[in-house]
């Protein structure tokens, strides 16, 4: 008749094994929240530049006010234009808006939990935003009980320090066997791959809409070279006329430049 006993090598190659597992999730973890935290100072500069355009132009003392009015007030080309340009650099605002808040989603720190569940990115928002708008008397997650306490990963609430007490207690007195770190480990490598998965999937959200976004300003950015190229002066205007629409500003850049 077979044991029904584990048996010890085999509990030594999985607990080996197990401890493996769990440092490199916790390697892959690091790198992911080191390249996650350098996109999120890369999309505070680039979400930033609609709002520094808007402002040089609106504050400016130069005649681009004007000059956009003008172009918006002659219809055709011109109007349509001036709004892809700025739909174009709004949409690419927006990508980046959602993009920073992926990002610092996938950074915030995550309760190891017994149903190892978690809600997309459009979900978290909206729990965000009620809890914020009710401050903080709705907009919890249903459904999520907290994991059970262990010494491999000592994170207890209130209500679960004298389940914590008795583990510890435990451990204090050599009580613990190989089969049960061993179980501490498999409930942890569940959590910590829980946890892992959506740092991922943030991560990829964070990159996708980064992408976007330089797609967005890069349309943008085409299309006002096309409405400048539109008003450049000809041999049938007077050159660099500051009353005609696009000559001051582009006297103002050859002067930068």
């Amino acid at each position: 008749m077979a044991s029904t006993q584990s048996d010890p090598d085999e509990i030594d190659v999985n607990l080996t094994h197990a401890k493996a597992g769990y440092t490199n999730a916790q390697e892959v973890i690091r790198f992911i929240d080191s390249k996650t935290g350098i996109m999120t100072g890369v999309l505070t500069v680039t979400t930033s530049i609609p709002i520094a355009i808007f402002h040089s132009i609106l504050s400016g003392s130069s005649n681009e006010v004007a000059m956009i009015v003008a172009w918006t007030r002659q219809g055709g080309a011109s109007q349509w234009l001036v709004w892809l340009c700025a739909f174009f650099m709004i949409v690419g605002f927006a990508l980046g808006i959602v993009s920073l808040i992926a990002a610092t989603s996938g950074l915030m720190a995550r309760r190891p939990l017994k149903s190892v569940r978690d809600d997309s990115l459009l979900k978290e928002i909206g729990r965000l935003i009620l809890k914020t708008l009710t401050v903080g008397k709705k907009g919890e997650a249903s459904g999520e009980r907290p994991a059970e306490v262990t010494c491999l990963f000592p994170f207890f609430g209130p209500k679960q320090q004298t389940e914590a007490s008795k583990r510890f207690h435990k451990l204090g007195t050599s009580s613990y066997s190989k089969a049960d770190v061993l179980r501490e480990y498999a409930m942890q490598l569940e959590s910590v791959g829980s946890i892992l998965e959506t740092k991922i999937s943030r991560n990829r959200k964070t990159i996708q809409c980064f992408e976007g976004q330089i797609v967005a300003y890069a349309i943008s950015t085409l299309l006002a070279v096309a409405l400048f190229a539109s008003h450049f002066p000809t041999e049938k205007r007077d050159r660099w006329d500051p009353t005609l629409p696009g000559h001051a500003i582009l006297k103002r850049a050859c002067f930068m430049a």
